[in-house]
């Protein structure tokens, strides 16, 4: 199977999604096909009750004349003949040798062969003499009994999978866990495991937070963390890293203080006190001797490499630039960047260094630095140089003009102040050599030029001039004007269009289209006629594929969900109301609007809203999916699968506290049971508690559930719904675990 050795999947779910349906050879001699007219078999596969079919398979596979035992294999002395198995025509059982049987052990029908010899033989009853008839009678001509011809034995059907032919989870195959103040609780077939974190010297009573699983679903890291605040930028965090294995058991990774951030390419890099780097599998994790300041703003990563950058504050140095280059065995090499500004001054402003900060694809970043200069550097001091040749321009500060890319340079803005020249306006793009940059300078009219968008080939911007005008240039600063507007922002685009939100004398503030490659623009269309604007300042917008989902207002009070192409023809309302964009999945959009959920596939030529569910609050609801469902919860907690692509709702969980999308096809959800009850005549108070547990693969006949009681040490964090939602499945036994598992029983 190549998906197998391919990594893709595990030889046992590709068994248990495709092969018996398919009546594959399971090896030692076995073949599904030798099971297609046994009922039993049969009916566990219609069920989806794959454990209970291959279960089935088990007990008759020493029966099987091809079967071949696997090495140190020994069968049962106390193996019974199946007395049930229906073979296939002209196909029956035989008997292993390893089995003793004498001559009065009854033999089923599926065994048509002779009895061998028994190993313990019993002794024959003795032998009586028949008695003579003196007048013997004549028996009657024995009529021969016509031969029935063996019936035509039917083909069996395969049943009909679910979801897209993917049979149902084992409910056995997963471990929940989940995070109390005190510990890590897993639960297994019937056995509770507690995985004690609590450091009791500090009182470190902290429940734990999901941060990252891995995809074979046998590690979860998490974090016991909570918030700091910092004088010098955003809130930054402290705490301690656990990482859950599920064969060495819970690991204290150490503690942090600062900020972490997940990589591109995948590996975790966690910066603070105690730095640790960990890969995405999380099968490895180093830390780094090397100490690092807390982190107090955005991690930036290099997508491209294992680099960081991010500004923070360090005495003696104030708040400076710092970079990061992980290798390849995850240790951290780096530091400061530069003392840009010498002693306790700061040389980075943390509340705008994202806004002033850019990366270009050779790995070199042009910053803006406190004293209202750029530099460029590549992580090292020595290679960190102020780009000097840009000294006769006054360059606008990231706060009104956030540095922007363009092919391979940043794109800055700034007025020229040299005496020798009259005071005009410059879009200026740099890799940060003087020779490879391009300056636009505009008429001395023009003010605060910045990027609207660019495609590969084209960048548009705008400056100021009473009211706003759109340029557009190449690579070499040729450029040219487009048009004059009162304002314009975008909405969206892509290589070939923008959508615009445009505002003009006529129209008011309405959306436009503005072709990528020619820069021909035209109204979309007037959605408020007249000089009323459908479009407000905090517009709500989004690409789906080529497609434009916007908000627009109808009147001076109803605002409406639309979808645009482009076209006039093409821009529809999909709802009657005020709506609230929640998802969008490929073409799909969800949306609530007075209580009901829709969903609309934009990819129509006229795309229609379709209430998917009503009664559903849109100030709590929340969705999840995989690849063709979506999955919510109404006001009753009320758990719904819906697959866009069938247009089929169906209802998995009656009431959660909580529920998640674990992978495809398998979902989980979670409800706290408590109970008081009082006997009168022992004046006894009794208190009971157990979890439900839901699993499902997305279809009601796919769900099962199970109550987990809880012992009167459980004690769930203050808030129950928190819990549950940083709890998590693993597809791996606790078994596994060796002596970190407990024989409790838990399972109701």
């Amino acid at each position: 199977m190549d998906t197998v050795k391919e990594g893709h999947t595990s030889g046992l779910h590709h068994l248990l999604t495709y092969e018996i349906s398919e009546g594959r050879d399971l090896g030692n001699g076995i073949s599904l096909k030798d099971f297609a007219n046994d009922p039993l078999f049969n009916e566990a596969l219609a069920k989806g009750k794959l454990d209970a079919a291959l279960a089935r398979v088990d007990e008759i596979a020493p029966f099987i004349p091809e079967f071949k035992a696997p090495a140190n294999w020994k069968l049962a002395a106390d193996t019974e003949l199946p007395t049930d198995f229906v073979p296939v025509s002209g196909k029956f059982l035989t008997i292993p040798t390893e089995l003793e049987i004498t001559e009065s052990t009854p033999l089923p029908p599926a065994f048509n062969v002779q009895k061998p010899e028994s190993t313990n033989p019993i002794k024959p009853d003795p032998i009586k003499p028949t008695p003579v008839d003196p007048n013997p009678v004549e028996p009657d001509p024995i009529e021969p009994t016509p031969v029935e011809p063996d019936p035509i034995e039917p083909t069996p059907v395969e049943p009909e999978l679910p979801n897209n032919g993917m049979v149902p989870k084992v409910f056995a195959d997963w471990t929940l866990v989940i995070p109390t103040p005190e510990a890590l609780t897993l639960y297994h077939q019937g056995k509770v495991t507690k995985l004690s974190y609590m450091d009791e010297t500090q009182n470190n009573y902290k429940n734990l937070k999901l941060i990252h699983t891995n995809l074979s679903k046998d590690k979860v890291l998490y974090t016991n963390n909570f918030a700091s605040s910092s004088y010098d930028g955003p809130m930054t965090y402290q705490g301690d890293f656990y990482l859950l294995d599920t064969k060495e058991g819970l690991i204290n990774l150490g503690g942090y203080d600062g900020a972490y951030s997940l990589s591109p390419n995948g590996d975790l890099g966690v910066f603070g006190n105690q730095s640790l780097v960990i890969s995405n599998d999380l099968s490895q994790y180093t830390q780094s001797p090397i100490s690092i300041p807390r982190v107090n703003s955005k991690i930036i990563w290099n997508e491209n490499s294992s680099q960081v950058w991010f500004s923070t504050h360090s005495a003696p140095y104030g708040t400076e630039l710092f970079s990061y280059t992980i290798n390849t065995d995850l240790g951290l090499e780096g530091g400061l960047v530069k003392d840009v500004s010498p002693g306790t001054a700061s040389g980075i402003d943390n509340y705008y260094f994202e806004k002033g900060f850019a990366l270009l694809p050779n790995g070199n970043a042009i910053f803006h630095a406190g004293n209202s200069t750029y530099w460029i550097s590549d992580g090292t001091e020595e290679n960190t140089q102020p780009l000097d040749f840009l000294d006769h321009y006054k360059l606008n500060h990231p706060v009104s003009s956030p540095i922007s890319t363009f092919q391979d340079k940043a794109v800055l803005s700034g007025t020229t102040r040299d005496s020798n020249y009259p005071y005009t306006s410059s879009l200026i793009m740099t890799n940060g050599d003087e020779q490879g940059s391009v300056f636009i300078e505009l008429d001395k009219d023009y003010t605060q030029p910045e990027t609207l968008w660019a495609t590969e080939d084209t960048l548009f911007f705008s400056a100021e001039n009473n009211g706003k005008t759109i340029f557009k240039t190449d690579s070499q600063g040729n450029h040219e004007k487009l048009m004059d507007v009162k304002s314009v922002s975008v909405l969206g685009h892509n290589q070939e269009k923008a959508f615009l939100s445009i505002h003009d004398d006529t129209h008011g503030e309405e959306l436009w289209v503005m072709d990528s490659q020619t820069g021909e623009s035209q109204l979309v269309k007037d959605i408020l006629p007249g000089t009323g604007s459908s479009l407000g300042h905090y517009q709500t917008s989004l690409m789906v594929n080529d497609k434009l989902l916007f908000s627009a207002y109808t009147s001076a009070t109803k605002q409406k969900l639309f979808v645009s192409d482009g076209t006039e023809s093409g821009t529809v309302a999909l709802s009657n109301g005020t709506a609230i964009h929640l998802l969008t999945v490929d073409d799909f959009v969800f949306y609530s609007e007075n209580n009901g959920l829709y969903a609309v596939n934009t990819a129509l030529k006229a795309p229609t809203a379709v209430l998917v569910k009503d009664n559903i609050p849109s100030s709590s609801i929340e969705l999840e999916h995989d690849e063709d469902q979506i999955f919510f919860s109404d006001s009753e907690n009320t758990v719904y699968s819906y697959n866009w692509e069938t247009d089929q709702l169906e209802k998995l969980m009656d009431y959660v506290d909580a529920f998640s999308v674990v992978e495809e096809n398998v979902v989980f959800g979670l409800a706290y049971i408590s109970d008081t009850s009082y006997d009168a005549e022992t004046g006894i108070t009794s208190h009971y508690q157990a979890l439900e547990w839901i699993l499902s693969d997305g279809t009601a006949e796919g769900t099962e559930s199970t109550k987990i009681k809880l012992d009167s040490d459980f004690n769930l964090y203050h808030s129950i719904y928190e819990s549950l939602t940083n709890a998590t499945l693993l597809q791996t036994g606790v078994g596994q675990m060796g002596s970190l598992t407990l024989d409790l029983d838990g399972i109701i």
